[in-house]
């Protein structure tokens, strides 16, 4: 069925144009974050709550930003739908890792800060993709002007929130990289549906 020229005809995109989330945040906001509740007197556990209220706003201000160009015409719907679609998938991604944190009574004190940390890649990365192709999203200017305003609220808000963390070293090193996992994760989940989705449009053109 897929012989000749059907086959041919089938082509997996490239990997490397697609990569939203992988690239990290700049490193000295990285060290800012481990660094301020490192050196936090406070040593309370976070609460479900202050968790939370942050991460559903920032989803909140991220969807709704993406909204008008996932309803009305924009330049390669194609691409825009795969950022939307990156975006619900590294949110999804970010509530496992810190639903699980939460969990975990031995690893309960980092889950604000893996919030922290991810909250901050994911605003930081949209807005280096609308920088690098500004046809990805209706007003790319707003969007980008947003990103940058989620990355000072989340720093801000988790930072005044976040209690003390007893900081140990291969958990630091997991916590400072745990975005970029979420982010790899998200691209090889989003790569794959890409070739699927190729593939069944090939076959389906041979009936055409």
């Amino acid at each position: 069925m897929f012989s000749g020229a059907g086959a041919s005809a089938i082509k997996l995109p490239a990997i490397g144009e697609h990569m939203h989330f992988v690239r990290g945040q700049p490193w000295l906001l990285k060290v800012a974050c481990v660094v301020i509740p490192w050196c936090k007197r406070t040593t309370h556990q976070p609460s479900l709550s202050m968790v939370r209220a942050p991460f559903l706003l920032s989803a909140l201000v991220l969807l709704s930003a993406l909204l008008p160009s996932l309803l009305f015409s924009v330049r390669n719907r194609g691409k825009t739908t795969e950022l939307a679609a990156q975006m619900v998938l590294f949110l999804y991604a970010a509530a496992c890792i810190v639903s699980a944190l939460l969990a975990d009574p031995a690893l309960h004190a980092y889950a604000s800060l893996v919030a922290q940390l991810l909250l901050t890649h994911l605003f930081w990365s949209c807005f280096l993709a609308l920088q690098r192709d500004n046809t990805l999203s209706l007003y790319p200017q707003a969007f980008r002007a947003a990103s940058l305003a989620g990355v000072v609220a989340v720093f801000t808000a988790y930072g005044m929130s976040t209690p003390h963390v007893d900081l140990q070293v291969i958990h630091t090193l997991g916590a400072l990289f745990s975005a970029e996992m979420a982010g790899l994760a998200v691209m090889l989940v989003s790569s794959v549906m890409r070739a699927v989705a190729t593939m069944y449009e090939e076959g389906l053109a041979c009936y055409a």
